[in-house]
C-alpha cells in the first residue's frame, strides 16, 4: 500500500515538473515574439518618419523653386515694363519736338510720325535724331513738300532714288515712305564714311562722290548735326530722357 502511494506521488511530481517546464517555454516564446513585434513596429515607425521627412524636404524645395521662378518672372516683367515706359517717354519727346517745329500736327499725328523715325531708324541702324534733323531742315516736317529741282516729300529725296526704292513721286509725298527711303540712303552714306555723321549727312545732301573727293560744303551737314544735338538737348531739358 505504501509502495503504491509512493509511486503515485512520484508520478504527480513528474507531471507537475513537466507542466512547469511547458509554461516556462510558453512564456519565453511569448516574450521573444513580443520583442520581435516591438522591434518591427519601431523599425516601421522610423521608416515612416524618414519618408515623411523626405517628402517634406522635397515639398519645401519645390516651393522654394517656385518662389524663385516667380520672383525671376516678376523681375523680368518689371524690367520689360520699365523699358516700355522709357521708350514711350522718348517717343512722346520726339512728338513734342515735332509739334514745336510744325504746329499743324496733333498729338496723335506727331506720335505717329515719331514712330516712323524710331522704327526706320532702328531698321536701318540710323539715329532717329539724325532723321528728324534732316526732316527739320529739308521740309520743316511737311510731308507734301516739293522742290521744283526734282526732290519730293518730307525728306526731299529725288524721284530717281524713290523709284530705286519702289516708290513713285506721289508715294514719296507720304511721310512713312519718304522716311523709309531717307533712312536707307542715309545708312548707305554712313556705312561708306564709317558712321561719321557729319560726312554721312553731307553725302546724303551733296552726294557721296562729292564728299569722297572733298568737293562739298560742310555748312549743310554741320547745320544738321547741330540740330541733332539740339533735339537731344530738347529731350533732356523737358525730361523725356
Amino acid at each position: 500500500m505504501i509502495k503504491k502511494i509512493f509511486t503515485v506521488l512520484i508520478a504527480l511530481t513528474i507531471v507537475t515538473t513537466s507542466a512547469g517546464m511547458v509554461f516556462a517555454d510558453d512564456s519565453t516564446t511569448s516574450v521573444a515574439t513580443s520583442g520581435t513585434a516591438t522591434a518591427e513596429t519601431t523599425t516601421g515607425s522610423t521608416e515612416t518618419t524618414a519618408t515623411a521627412e523626405a517628402d517634406n524636404n522635397a515639398s519645401a524645395e519645390a516651393t522654394a523653386k517656385e518662389k524663385a521662378e516667380a520672383a525671376k518672372k516678376a523681375a523680368a516683367e518689371k524690367k520689360a515694363a520699365a523699358k516700355k515706359a522709357k521708350a514711350l517717354k522718348y517717343k512722346k519727346g520726339l512728338a513734342s519736338y515735332i509739334r514745336a517745329v510744325n504746329g499743324n500736327y496733333s498729338k496723335a499725328g506727331s506720335m505717329k510720325l515719331a514712330g516712323y523715325f524710331i522704327s526706320y531708324g532702328k531698321k536701318y541702324n540710323v539715329s532717329p535724331l539724325a532723321l528728324m534733323a534732316m526732316a527739320r531742315h529739308e521740309s520743316g516736317f511737311s510731308a507734301r513738300a516739293h522742290n521744283p529741282a526734282g526732290y519730293y516729300g518730307m525728306m526731299q529725296t529725288s524721284a530717281s532714288l524713290g523709284r530705286a526704292k519702289g516708290f513713285s513721286k506721289r508715294e514719296l509725298l507720304v511721310a512713312k515712305n519718304s522716311i523709309k527711303v531717307a533712312a536707307s540712303y542715309l545708312r548707305y552714306n554712313l556705312k561708306y564714311f564709317h558712321y561719321n555723321y557729319s560726312k554721312g549727312i553731307a553725302g546724303y545732301c551733296c552726294g557721296t562722290y562729292a564728299v569722297k573727293t572733298g568737293h562739298y560744303s560742310k555748312t549743310t551737314s554741320n547745320a544738321r548735326v547741330r540740330t541733332m544735338k539740339s533735339i537731344k538737348k530738347y529731350l533732356v531739358r523737358h525730361n523725356y530722357v
